[in-house]
């Protein structure tokens, strides 16, 4: 089975980390992509977080616009999307994976 974990926080990591693990365990092929506050050193970079814990980064979408709004938001949607399209296609998971808490 192959599994897209798509994660944007480092809140989102902590209940993503052990499903992965159990993934390996099992030998399941599974990716990360990392994207929003992970990529961003003003929310201390926790890319290197999950490379410590010993998973590879399949995928990095960079998504952050300056100011902070709704527009820019809009946009920022708009640019992962572009991208995450091309992450879809080149890995074709039958499952892709999120944490979400609203």
């Amino acid at each position: 089975m192959k599994l897209l974990f798509l994660t944007g926080s480092r809140g989102e990591w902590g209940y993503i980390r052990p499903i992965l693990r159990l993934c390996g365990e099992r030998r399941h092929d599974a990716r990360i992509c990392a994207t929003n506050m992970h990529l961003l050193p003003a929310h201390g970079l926790t890319i290197e977080e999950i490379r410590a814990d010993g998973f590879v980064v399949d995928d990095e979408i960079y998504m952050a616009l300056e100011a902070h709004n709704r527009v820019t938001m809009a946009k920022s949607l708009g640019v992962f999307l572009s991208s995450f399209v091309d992450v879809l296609a080149r890995h074709r998971p039958d499952w892709l994976v999120l944490a979400g808490d609203r």
